[in-house]
């Protein structure tokens, strides 16, 4: 094996490594997404608490983003019809 295939299979077991969060990552997720559920039912409007609501949404959305690469990772995914029936 060549110093530059040496060098580009590190590159990606390290990019492999950082697409998984660790553990501590992983209780941190779930820890911000049981606080993300807890911001949601509030009234829209203008008024602080509103707009403290929105703001920490939006704030675990974007530590959701650096931990797992996906901003949206707490939005409710939609599922290909093409997908067989998922078993009980």
């Amino acid at each position: 094996m060549s110093r530059k295939d040496r060098m580009e299979y590190r590159r990606q077991k390290e990019a492999e490594r950082r697409a998984e969060p660790s553990l501590r990552d992983q209780e941190l997720l779930v820890l911000m997404g049981r606080v993300r559920n807890f911001t949601y039912g509030g009234e829209l409007g203008d008024d602080p608490r509103c707009l403290a609501q929105r703001a920490l949404q939006k704030a675990i959305d974007e530590m959701a983003g650096v931990l797992t690469g996906d901003p949206e990772y707490y939005y409710a995914k939609h599922f290909s019809s093409l997908q067989g029936p998922l078993d009980p």
